[in-house]
């Protein structure tokens, strides 16, 4: 055990300053105040403090001041017990003076009564806490714990910074060893929040506590200012490193730039002039269609309607052609619409028909169901009939109306008929038991006729010009005119599977009509339709500037009928088509690689 060790009453040596529990110095006179230290001891001990008391006599020639001022220098609050030996003795009145230097809070107890004038002027201005004899404890042990909690972790921190302070004067003060003493970081922010937090009755914080944390704080700008400057110097080379990689890579990218500029401009130019030769070639195609369907016509016009079929195959693009000029040509609309025109005049005198006899006034309206077994009629009878398509009979007969059945159409489930009429009315049936469902009314004028395509992507109109319009749903735009009827169409309708189209009229006749789903629809109709093929002088007379098309030989038609491979220079008309170029060979070559990938794909979205 050191001379400076601190005991409790038992004398085993306590725990250092930063135990848990509060300090607590007892300073008293032995003489005439042992037994209350002694009591004050075990009470504080039970109440949570760690009091310890000066129990060594002062031996001869001892430095009793270090002794007792490391005893007070370890104490969070110093308690003076007031005794008359106390207030004479020259050691207790050190020890008052030593904790007011040292910033101690300091609590005086009177246990004997003392005269005022006899107490320390330190402790004079203080409360007393009045241990009385023959008076309950307990009451002024109370009050002296309530005391001691007071702050009490202000004090401890005051402590604890205090003994920092004493062990950094201790190591010669600005030196190197002595700056590692210095609070910095967290714990000088904590200090520095500690200063902070006193209050007005707190002690005071000694010069000395003060001289340390300004020295904390000189040192800890010092540092952060070398840190500043670290970083800038570091901060300075990698900005260094940065702008001379920046500039390689920029004189890196600027030749990039260059080069590709140099790439995409011979790009360019060639694609540019690739593109202008094939936009001028197409450009020409386009002009050699319009001239062909003018040609067209004028063979329509004169009644060669096979001839003129054929002419106009050769100005549309094909996409079942093996030839590379067939498979990318534009549609030209003026070649489509004078081969629709050869076509249906060629086509109008065997034309499929079907008379349905019953209603007693001409038929206004007519239509297929979904499914193609019944047929809708209106009729200005003011009725409307639903027929069995395939015995021509009567199923059911809608009447209602009170004007003559101008239009009529059904759902597209088949479940329910619609019928428009003269009297400004449209109603809707219930398909199955012809009752009316519901009456749509709204209309100024007669219905005169409505039909939509199963798959709803075209519509079709009748109207008082004794034609047929047929309606792109997407566009608005106009498909086919089906001209053909002497009176007004009464009535139009799809067949179920979208390719015709049924009109009726005041002439007492029903049509029905081919429809084109599209331009490539029209020419594979008019090539499985021709009976025959142009000769190579009539080729040449219509400037086709082709071979003969090789559905021709196909289809073996005249003049190329039993003539097949292989191809006879010099023949008239040629023996066989004439052997595959090239281009006819890159496509079939295309078509096959196209087939077996997306065969593939197939196989594996089965899987």
């Amino acid at each position: 055990m050191t001379d400076f060790e601190l005991t409790d009453r038992n004398g085993v040596a306590v725990v250092d300053t930063t135990a848990e529990k509060p300090g607590i110095f007892i300073s008293y006179a032995r003489s005439d105040s042992s037994a209350l230290a002694e009591e004050l001891v075990a009470g504080l001990e039970l109440v949570g403090f760690r009091p310890f008391l000066d129990r060594h006599d002062i031996a001869a020639a001892e430095d009793w001041e270090a002794r007792l001022g490391a005893l007070i220098l370890g104490a969070d609050t110093v308690v003076f017990i007031l005794s008359p030996a106390a207030v004479r003795s020259e050691r207790c009145a050190w020890e008052v003076e030593r904790a007011a230097e040292l910033g101690k809070r300091l609590i005086p107890v009177q246990g004997t009564p003392v005269p005022e004038a006899a107490v320390p002027e330190p402790l004079r201005r203080l409360n007393y806490i009045f241990f009385r004899e023959g008076q309950s404890f307990a009451r002024p042990l109370g009050e002296l714990a309530e005391a001691l909690r007071q702050d009490v972790e202000w004090i401890r921190e005051h402590t604890r910074l205090r003994e920092a302070a004493a062990r950094w004067q201790a190591r010669d003060r600005g030196t190197g060893v002595a700056n590692d003493l210095l609070l910095r970081g967290d714990d000088l922010a904590d200090a520095q929040a500690w200063i902070a937090r006193r209050k007005q009755n707190a002690p005071e914080i000694t010069a000395l506590l003060t001289s340390f944390l300004t020295a904390s704080e000189e040192r800890a700008a010092a540092l952060a200012n070398q840190e500043r400057e670290r970083l800038a110097e570091r901060e300075r080379l990698v900005a260094e490193r940065e702008r001379a990689q920046h500039n390689v890579r920029r004189v890196q990218r600027r030749w990039f730039a260059i080069l590709a500029a140099l790439a995409v401009l011979v790009v360019l130019g060639t694609a540019a002039g690739l593109w202008s030769v094939f936009a001028g070639w197409r450009d020409l195609m386009i002009t050699r269609a319009q001239f062909i369907a003018g040609i067209v016509d004028q063979q329509t016009g004169k009644g060669d309607h096979v001839g003129a079929m054929l002419i106009g195959l050769d100005a549309l693009p094909d996409a079942t052609s093996k030839g590379f000029r067939q498979r990318v040509l534009r549609v030209e609309m003026s070649a489509v619409n004078a081969l629709d025109g050869a076509w249906r005049n060629w086509s109008s005198g065997w034309g499929e028909r079907r008379v349905l006899a019953g209603h007693t006034a001409p038929v206004k309206a007519v239509a297929f169901s979904q499914d193609g077994t019944r047929v809708l009629t209106g009729s200005e009878d003011k009725t409307a009939r639903l027929w069995d398509a395939a015995t021509g009979k009567t199923v059911a007969t809608l009447a209602g109306h009170t004007e003559p059945v101008t239009a009529v159409a059904f759902s597209p489930d088949g479940k329910h008929v619609l019928t428009g009429s003269k009297d400004h009315t449209a109603r809707l049936w219930d398909a199955a038991t012809g009752k009316a469902v519901t009456t749509l009314a709204g209309h100024t004028g007669s219905v005169t006729a409505v039909a939509s395509s199963p798959d709803g992507r075209r519509v079709l109109t009748g109207s008082a010009d004794g034609t047929a319009q047929l309606w792109d749903a997407a566009t608005g735009k106009t498909v086919a005119s089906l001209a053909g009827h002497t009176a007004v169409v009464t009535a139009v309708a799809f067949s179920p599977e979208g390719t015709r189209v049924l009109t009726g009229s005041e002439n007492k006749t029903a049509r029905l009509w081919a429809v084109f789903k599209s331009a490539q629809d029209l020419i594979d109709t008019v090539r499985t339709s021709v009976p025959r093929c142009l000769t190579p002088l009539q080729r040449e007379a219509f400037h086709l500037g082709t071979p003969p098309p090789r559905w021709c030989y196909e289809r073996n038609l005249w003049p190329f009928a039993d003539h097949g491979q292989p191809y006879t220079e010099g023949g008239n008309p040629p023996l066989g088509p004439l052997p595959a170029s090239w281009d006819e060979k890159l496509l079939a070559v295309w078509d096959r690689l196209g087939s077996r990938f997306s065969g593939a794909a197939a196989k594996q979205e089965n899987q």
